[in-house]
């Protein structure tokens, strides 16, 4: 079993080393892929990758989170490993994460998902895991929200994921789960939500949870969220399309 661990950055060379020194120390096999409209942060991302002796991947971007998913995915196609691990740069992953997750893969062979079921967040420095921070409501004022509708919404979705399965990274991915999905680019938000549930209720695919905690999720950057908040429409959409996967209306 070859297992592959893609580090993508877009921006914020700082949290990049960060999270390269997150998983050097676990495992030879890691990449970075930049995906960014900042062609001199193509450079600078390549420089820190190379000072660890790490390969960086520069791919084309189009400006949406969901590009850069994607684009790691597409990498990911071109190797011959047989599960890859997609870990935000932003973000970091604790200490005997990979070897976790590489025993997770050994006891169930036909794992084709992984997915966090209780990940780590830090906020301003604080750290929180994914059930305490939703239910004390940090969700909603951190993200400074003035539009009481867009709160609702946002609250809306929150709920929605935790009726059937409260998750919201997926940290490993199959071969055949890599050929055949991909994230919704005309999203500017929650791309990674709708993603889980199309493949969480596919009947085809092998979704496992880890319940051990191996991920951080740094929300201190925001800006997506806010520009994804900003837009009433664009909330209601994925609302409505988190409830349709939820109801079995999906296609």
């Amino acid at each position: 079993m070859k297992h592959l661990v893609c580090l993508l950055t877009s921006n914020h060379p700082d949290k990049l080393k960060r999270c390269i020194e997150s998983v050097i120390p676990q495992t030879k096999d890691v990449v970075v892929v930049c995906n960014t409209l900042d062609s001199s942060y193509e450079q600078i991302a390549t420089l820190i990758a190379e000072s660890y002796g790490i390969q960086c991947i520069v791919t084309e971007s189009n400006g949406t989170p969901a590009r850069g998913k994607n684009s790691v995915l597409d990498y990911f196609m071109t190797t011959d490993y047989d599960y890859l691990t997609q870990v935000d740069a932003d973000d970091y992953l604790l200490p005997d994460a990979v070897s976790i997750i590489r025993d997770t893969i050994n006891q169930n062979p036909s794992l084709d998902v992984l997915g966090l079921n209780n990940m780590n967040i830090m906020l301003n420095g604080e750290r929180y895991t994914e059930k305490t921070f939703f239910s004390n409501r940090i969700a909603g004022s951190f993200a400074n929200i003035k539009e009481k509708e867009h709160t609702i919404d946002l609250f809306s979705i929150n709920i929605l994921m935790r009726k059937i399965l409260f998750v919201n990274r997926m940290i490993v991915y199959s071969r055949k789960c890599a050929e055949n999905f991909r994230f919704d680019e005309t999203l500017r938000g929650c791309e990674d939500l709708v993603g889980i549930y199309k493949l969480y209720h596919d009947p085809n695919i092998n979704y496992i949870l880890a319940e051990d905690n191996i991920y951080m999720y740094d929300l201190e950057e925001t800006g997506n969220l806010h520009a994804f908040l900003s837009d009433a429409s664009e909330v209601k959409r994925v609302r409505k399309e988190l409830e349709s996967i939820v109801n079995g209306r999906h296609v």
